[in-house]
């Protein structure tokens, strides 16, 4: 009975207080937590919501399009240097430039991304839901050239790209494809 952007809002409030409550029973309130990012396709229309650095991804035509806004405090130091407060330098540099700004397991979630709306999806999209781990170690380049694969066999090969780059302090990798089929979806509207 309620809508899909409510049940996503409301499953990611519960799934809060669940991290949140383990977090304060093992005595780690504060210093435990994840990201989250969820998606749901209904009637040809991405609905989503996230929290944290995961990214969700549209690849429509060859081209990438990040579609949610990450949690990370480079936002703010970005918007620091644009406001010409620090240099371009020292943004670049700082120390917890990749440090969270939201995620789940504490109080009280501090920023959300979510859809309100839907956005048409096309025949032939792919929707790449991941953790920073593979965008932060592989580029829409490395990427670009397995995304004709299925589903499954996609996100096993991108998670194993990742892990093959040998990259040190790698982050975790988690990946998500879902893939619409030919001639299932309406041709997209304006998103």
């Amino acid at each position: 009975s309620e809508s899909i952007p409510d049940a996503l809002l409301r499953s990611v409030t519960l799934a809060n207080q669940a991290v949140f409550e383990a977090a304060r029973q093992l005595g780690t309130a504060g210093d435990t937590g994840t990201t989250l990012i969820a998606a749901a396709v209904h009637d040809n229309h991405l609905h989503w919501v996230s929290a944290g650095d995961s990214g969700l991804f549209l690849w429509r035509n060859g081209e990438f399009t990040l579609v949610n806004d990450t949690h990370i405090y480079a936002h703010e130091l970005d918007a620091r240097v644009w406001l010409g407060h620090i240099t371009y330098e020292a943004a670049q540099g700082h120390p917890e430039r990749e440090a969270l700004t939201s995620f789940l397991g504490i109080d009280r979630i501090p920023m959300l991304d979510r859809s309100r709306r839907p956005f048409s999806l096309a025949s032939d999209d792919v929707i790449l839901l991941a953790t920073d781990g593979l965008f932060k170690t592989l580029s829409y380049a490395d990427m670009a050239g397995v995304m004709h694969c299925d589903s499954q066999p996609l996100a096993e090969t991108l998670v194993e790209r990742t892990i093959a780059a040998g990259r040190e302090y790698q982050d975790n990798v988690t990946v998500l494809v879902i893939r619409l089929q030919p001639g299932k979806a309406d041709p997209p509207g304006p998103a």
